[in-house]
């Protein structure tokens, strides 16, 4: 079991640790950065998660893209701020007929 010793901050969203692949296989590492502004993780995806992914795996992309499957009536939280450029929304399904 490992404890994980968060700092004091005026921040609302930390990245608190990563999982890491070691030599002797996945291994917690404690990520040790100020805490961000925001409510959910998107608020932070850009720099903050971003660049947590592009130090420990040079090639990454240089902008994240997340995406996420959502059932009829499913909500999904979006960025408080400007860090959302854009935002695509695809639907499938069948239409009755008539319609």
């Amino acid at each position: 079991q490992k404890v994980l010793r968060l700092e004091n901050s005026q921040g609302d969203c930390d990245i608190v640790a990563m999982m890491r692949r070691g030599r002797e296989g996945w291994e917690l590492v404690q990520v040790e950065q100020p805490a961000e502004y925001g409510s959910h993780f998107l608020d932070i995806l850009e720099p903050s998660i971003g660049d947590l992914i592009r130090r420990e795996i040079p090639d990454a992309p240089q902008r994240m893209k997340v995406s996420f499957e959502m059932t009829k009536g499913a909500v999904c939280p979006l960025p408080n701020d400007s860090a959302l450029k854009r935002l695509f929304v695809g639907i499938g399904g069948s239409l009755l007929p008539g319609s």
